[in-house]
């Protein structure tokens, strides 16, 4: 089980906030100062950041991080989430029956205390996460979030990492993004060209899969998922993407995805290129903690 230096179970007795309650006070985007990046090309990205020294802002955001996640799996089983949430939160322990039914929700994701998922797998997952709720607290004046997909329940079953759609004057439209993370000691340079190459080679397979998978919209929204692989193929005006890397405080860049636009020509116009980087403390270390705070609601 989680060591209790990890994850805050109860509020202290001088009134000091619990990280739920902390993260319930804010959202993500404020608790990693995400702001706008320097101009490259065409591609408009946003990064945020939190220092390792920064140990209650990175409390906050690894519950927050570690609630989405749960929620997310859990999705229409409700009583299943209520359960983690309550003993996550020092309530009552779980029954036999309830913590056998968030094993089988979690354990693909985050992997449980006796049957250990590898830090790999726990990254990759922690990744889709964050950009998962940043998009969706994202406010533009220009759009609105209309639909985002979740996380694939199993993190590392083929197809796309992440796909938004957005009402926009006249038209719905589309960012298909990859998601990486960067823990290694290679530039992030690296990891954005492997993410560029991916949607290059691979958008229309992931978009006909979201065709497949979201089949029951209606309306305007059943229509866009029925064309996802024929507006990509003909780079109509609907269609964008979008590259997400989480990573490391020191790994946090200056300039960002100034080639994105080479690898993905036929979209090189302002604006159907995004990019998000989030240098969280140490990514690694973070992402255990994010896996603790879920493991925590399954203690007995």
């Amino acid at each position: 089980m989680p060591p209790e230096s990890r994850v805050s179970r109860v509020a202290t007795v001088d009134g000091t906030q619990t990280p739920w309650e902390r993260a319930a006070a804010t959202s993500l985007t404020s608790l990693l100062d995400v702001v706008p990046g320097a101009q490259s090309g065409s591609c408009v990205w946003r990064k945020g950041e939190v220092d390792q020294a920064a140990p209650e802002a990175l409390e906050a955001a690894a519950w927050t991080v570690a609630e989405t996640g749960v929620r997310a799996r859990c999705a229409g089983a409700v009583a299943s989430f209520s359960a983690w949430r309550r003993r996550a939160t020092g309530g009552a322990v779980l029954s036999p029956n309830e913590r056998a039914a968030l094993v089988a929700f979690v354990s693909a994701g985050f992997g449980v205390p006796e049957a250990q998922r590898s830090a790999d797998h726990v990254e990759g997952h922690v990744a889709e996460l964050v950009w998962f709720l940043l998009t969706q607290e994202e406010h533009r004046d220009d759009r609105d979030l209309r639909h985002i997909e979740r996380p694939s329940f199993y993190v590392t079953s083929p197809g796309g990492d992440g796909l938004a759609v957005y009402d926009e004057p006249g038209a719905l439209t589309f960012r298909l993004w990859e998601i990486k993370k960067h823990t290694g000691s290679s530039h992030l340079s690296s990891t954005t060209a492997r993410a560029y190459k991916q949607l290059a080679d691979h958008a229309p397979r992931y978009l006909a899969q979201y065709t497949s998978t979201g089949a029951g919209h209606q309306g305007d929204l059943g229509k866009l998922y029925a064309e996802l692989v024929q507006l990509w193929l003909d780079a109509a005006p609907q269609a964008g993407a979008g590259v997400a890397v989480a990573t490391s405080k020191s790994h946090s860049p200056r300039r960002c995805f100034s080639t994105m636009g080479q690898h993905l020509p036929h979209f090189d116009d302002p604006g159907r290129l995004e990019g998000l980087v989030t240098a969280i403390g140490d990514f690694s270390d973070f992402t255990r903690q994010v896996r603790d705070v879920v493991w925590t609601g399954l203690s007995t």
